[in-house]
Order: structure tokens, then sequence, then C-alpha cells
């Protein structure tokens, strides 16, 4: 046996963009549902040229759902528990990150995980974190970096914020894996029509996300475009959301609902006439694949790693971050031009397969591979 691979990651059932893709991972057989919260595999070697040997992958939950006190309290109760798990060796601990409190929790995992003689493989979603960490402080830096040379290899979700990472950090391994898409379980047969002016909006409702952005671009789309509805479904500031739609007088054709299933997401995508997601910041967003994998057309803002998977002019029309004039009239455009909506939905169900969970998943044990044969 090659060794085990510990990932560190918050539960599967959370909510939010880590979640997600590793929802998408355990779902493509990353780990075995059979063993419950904490699943596991045996994973075959990539490389048929090596000896068939396997090693184990399990997820380790880091943090939950649920008020401050209690996401609080789960989380230093899951780094005490790590604190005194006994890692077999060889091992490989690869733990997932975003910025701010995330990584300064994950951080200490980084810290434990050295103490206990294991390889780390440093996962960082956001690509602003590389922005964020040029901006800091002396002592903020000097804390981040030193997490960050601890570990054996750092993985960023697209080339842009590889080079962003590398001219900020020296000294460790920067690699590129893309975020996964299950393009079996975003499949429905028959593939329903689009409807007709229905514009799609995934994601927090909050103004980094443009969710209000939206909201104020469709004033104007409405008027000229009497017969649009809007679908938006998501988490946190649910009722600041509804206050404005109703403030704007949007109640009758735009519907605010809560954080949605799987179903319900898949047959939104695969149902609308475009995905629109205005932000300010991302990395690569789970919902842009899943938007491609359903073949939805794309309105969206090139900034962090968007511009590396929904190509403008292909898969995705841009508009600039809070540009809400420029937005009302790319919407208003592409609801009024049928042609360029299905080469958009055409291009995105053929770009999706490149970020197919089998597709990913089997980088992402060759990574494991390295790493622990190298240890």
């Amino acid at each position: 046996m090659i060794g085990m691979v510990l990932v560190i990651a918050p539960d599967l059932r959370a909510r939010g963009g880590i979640s997600a893709v590793m929802r998408v991972l355990s779902s493509g057989g990353l780990f075995d549902a059979r063993r419950g919260p904490h699943p596991r595999a045996c994973v075959p070697s990539v490389d048929a040229r090596e000896p068939k040997e396997t090693f184990e992958v399990r997820h380790f939950a880091s943090a939950r759902d649920g008020s401050l006190a209690g996401k609080f309290l789960f989380s230093l109760y899951r780094l005490a528990i790590f604190a005194v798990t006994r890692l077999s060796r060889p091992s490989l601990v690869h733990v997932h990150t975003s910025t701010g409190v995330s990584f300064l929790r994950k951080s200490a995992y980084v810290w434990l995980a050295s103490l206990k003689g294991a390889r780390i493989l440093l996962h960082i979603h956001p690509g602003e974190f590389w922005d964020q960490l040029e901006s800091a402080g002396v002592l903020r830096r000097r804390a981040v970096m030193s997490a960050l040379r601890r570990s054996d290899g750092i993985v960023v979700l697209t080339e842009v914020i590889a080079r962003k990472a590398r001219s900020v950090t020296t000294g460790v391994e920067i690699s590129v894996l893309p975020n996964a898409v299950n393009l079996k379980e975003l499949a429905i047969h028959p593939r329903p029509a689009r409807e007709e002016a229905l514009i799609a909006f995934l994601g927090w409702y909050v103004k980094s996300k443009g969710a209000f952005d939206l909201l104020e671009a469709l004033v104007t789309v409405h008027i000229r475009c009497p017969e649009m509805r809007a679908v938006f479904g998501g988490w946190k500031g649910s009722s600041t959301l509804k206050n404005r739609v109703r403030t704007l007088g949007l109640a009758d054709v735009v519907d605010i609902q809560g954080w949605l299933g799987r179903d319900e997401v898949t047959s939104l995508l695969s149902r609308c006439t475009v995905f629109v997601l205005p932000s300010y910041t991302e990395g690569v967003p789970m919902v842009i694949l899943e938007a491609m994998g359903c073949g939805a057309p794309i309105v969206t803002c090139p900034v962090g790693g968007i511009p590396d998977v929904a190509i403008e002019g292909r898969n995705a029309v841009y508009v600039r971050p809070g540009d809400i004039q420029a937005l009302a009239e790319t919407l208003l455009h592409i609801l009024n031009d049928e042609k360029a909506r299905t080469e958009m939905s055409r291009a995105n169900l053929m770009d999706a397969r490149r970020y197919d969970v089998t597709v990913v998943i089997k980088e992402l044990r060759g990574r494991y591979e390295k790493y622990l044969v190298g240890n």
C-alpha cells in the first residue's frame, strides 16, 4: 500500500463553494459513501506501468453549518480530534481552504500535519487570496507565508491564478487543478426546452456575487421585456434581497427562493434562457461549471478564474462588475438573440466535458500518488 490521504474540508452537507466541490468529488467516487460521515476508498494507481498498489482516501469534516457559536465549537472539536489522530506512514493531508478565518483554521491543520510527519497539499480556492496576501501587512504576511512554506504543494484553480501565486510566493510547488462537475448527474433525458425570457441566478445574496446589481438591472429589462421572469436561488441575505425586490416593484416577476436542492438546480439551469452571475470576485464558481454542463447561456464578469472556463464570444458574454446599465443591455440582447443563445449552449455542453468529475479525479489521484511516493 502506498499510504493514506486525509482530505480536510467542510462537511459534505454544508452550504458553500468548497462543500459543493467536495460533493462533486464524492459523487464521482473519490470517497466510498458506504463508510458514513467519514468515507474512505481504495484507489488504484493511475499509472499502468507502476505496480498495482493502492492508497486510501478519507474525508475529515473540519466545519459544518449552524450558529456562529455552534460552528466555532465544532471547528475546535474537529481540530482537537485531528490533533490526537494517528496518521499512518506515509500520509498526505490535503487541506482545502478559503481566505480569512477559513485560512486561519486550516493553518492549524497544516502545522499539526507537519508535526505528524505527513506531506501536505494545500488547496486554495479563491483567486483573491493572492491579492490579499500581496497587500497584507508584514505580520500577517509572515504568518500566511509560514503556513504556505510548510506545504509540499499548493493547488489553485486556474493558470491565471497560478501565475499570480508564483509572483507572490516562492519555494513551494504551485499547480493547477480545476473544479469538477458531474455531467452524469446533470443529464436530463429528454432535455427540456428553454423557457422564454427566464433569467436565473444562483449564489449567495451578497454584494460580491452581484445579486443586488442584477435586481437593479432587471428593472430596465422588465420595462423593455415585460414577459421577463427571474428566479434567484441561494442563501444569506434573503430578507434584504426580498425587501429590495418589493421596493423596485419586481415582486410579480422575480422569485427569491432559498437554497435549492441538486435536482432543482439542474432543472433551473436546464430551463432558463440565460444564467447570470455578475460577481466582483471569484475563483472558479461551481455554478458556472454546472451552467455549462446544463448548456445554459452565461452572462458573467471576467474576474478570478472565470475567463479560464467561460470564454467570451464562445460560451459567455462579459460585463464589468458593478456596471448595471451594461448588464441590463446585455441581458436584453441575449433575450432577443436566439441564434447567439443556441451557439453558446452548444459550446457550453462541449466545453464542460473538460471538467467532468471523472477527468478531474484521475488527475487528482495522480497528484496523491506523486506526493505519497515521494514521501
